[in-house]
């Protein structure tokens, strides 16, 4: 796991925008953590922790402006085929 990779040029052009959520990008060893410590028959309460803290932050920035009442409408389709 390399923290800050230079990634320039791989998926984007030199300075192209890649995401803006680089602060999540911290889930990605905490699931693979997750992951080998199932395997390798270990725990790591602060780590699921902080993971847990991490996705509930990401769901909250994630939704964060969306109208919530736009699911609970559903337009029937009536024409037929």
């Amino acid at each position: 796991y390399i923290p800050f990779p230079d990634m320039t040029g791989v998926f984007v052009p030199a300075g192209g925008y890649i995401d803006d959520l680089e602060r999540f990008h911290i889930c990605i060893p905490l699931l693979a953590m997750r992951y080998y410590g199932v395997r390798d028959g270990a725990t790591q309460v602060q780590a699921e922790a902080q993971l847990q803290d991490q996705i509930k932050s990401l769901v909250e920035y994630l939704t964060l402006g969306r109208s919530q009442e736009g699911s609970r409408y559903v337009v029937p389709y009536t024409w037929g085929y």
